[in-house]
């Protein structure tokens, strides 16, 4: 016969029960275009419930379900819990801005009794206290953590019962980005024979590059920030790039001619969350000059047996630039 409906209890006490049949196939239903599901033996069912918290020990569970004429049957079986205590709202979390952040986690157990707990920092016992009403374990540290470490949370719990969990977690302080800057152009204390350098470099941040400002001796600059991981994607009408990692960046500088000498370039990006960091190296600008405008034309042809020789020579300084013409080998006057 098929069963109608099944109860389960936990130690006597009824729980909310649902009862489903585990036979049965999937069928297209037109009318609501939808898929339903077909009981094809009713004689067999799972019941299912939701038990609520239920404390350490020995508990009894019994299942029992009647058919349509009104037959019951019953089973009954026993098991032990033993749940640990547990914790959970850990904080501070990765990348957290306050230097003096607390250091906390909600510690519960499946009994009202009080959880016996310990908290370590890096290896260190702390004075950590616990708060019943709002089941708090915390700690505020009688120093600011130190910017941009890494520190290490073991809380060790013990419930009344005698039962033991450990919770542990990292955090680290961060109030500026976290870059890796790397492929500065020119290199750091490189020297140049062109004016026009390309200045450019490569950065690495925990977070989104969102914007870059490059300085060269004190003065901004134009900048593009570029990122280099990525993909092309295009429809019947358009292409466009996609950005796969936006952590990483290159930041390319227009810095126009520059006059011979040492420069120094300075390149700040800032990250997601408006954490800031900068790198700046040095480099060297030694550019000859540059002779354009000759005459007559190198390879030229000409009748006048006296022609005007002429050269245009420029230089990347204002300072006078010193110039001799020979002709054939030979020193002429000019101007």
């Amino acid at each position: 016969m098929p069963w109608d409906c099944g109860t389960l209890s936990v130690d006597g006490v009824a729980l909310a029960t649902s009862v489903s049949y585990p036979i049965g196939h999937w069928e297209y239903d037109p009318w609501d275009d939808n898929a339903v599901w077909v009981v094809d033996d009713d004689t067999v069912a799972d019941l299912s419930a939701k038990a609520p918290v239920l404390a350490d020990g020995a508990r009894s569970i019994t299942a029992a379900v009647h058919n349509s004429v009104g037959e019951v049957s019953s089973d009954t079986w026993q098991f032990t819990l033993a749940a640990p205590p547990y914790a959970t709202k850990t904080v501070p979390r990765p990348g957290t801005m306050d230097v003096w952040a607390p250091v906390a986690c909600d510690v519960g157990d499946n009994s009202a009794a009080t959880v016996a707990a310990t908290m370590t920092v890096d290896g260190d016992l702390v004075p950590a206290s616990y708060t019943p009403g709002t089941k708090t374990f915390a700690w505020t540290p009688a120093a600011p953590h130190a910017d941009m470490t890494t520190h290490t949370v073991v809380v060790e719990m013990t419930d009344a019962g005698g039962l033991s969990a450990t919770e542990s977690w990292q955090f680290k302080v961060q109030t500026r980005a976290d870059a890796v800057w790397s492929a500065v152009v020119p290199a750091d204390g490189a020297t140049v024979t062109t004016s026009t350098p390309s200045v450019s470099v490569h950065v690495v941040d925990q977070l989104p590059v969102s914007t870059a400002i490059a300085v060269l001796d004190g003065v901004t600059k134009p900048s593009a920030l570029e990122y280099p991981i990525g993909h092309w994607e295009s429809d019947m009408a358009d292409s466009w790039y996609v950005v796969d990692d936006p952590r990483v960046a290159d930041i390319r500088a227009s810095v126009g001619a520059l006059t011979d000498g040492i420069h120094t370039a300075a390149v700040t990006e800032t990250n997601a969350v408006g954490f800031a960091d900068t790198t700046s190296w040095s480099f060297r600008v030694a550019a000859p000059p540059a002779v354009s405008g000759l005459a007559p034309a190198p390879g030229s042809d000409t009748a006048v047996v006296s022609p005007t020789i002429r050269a245009t020579v420029k230089d990347n300084s204002t300072d006078p630039v010193g110039v001799v013409l020979t002709v054939d080998g030979a020193p002429v006057s000019g101007t």
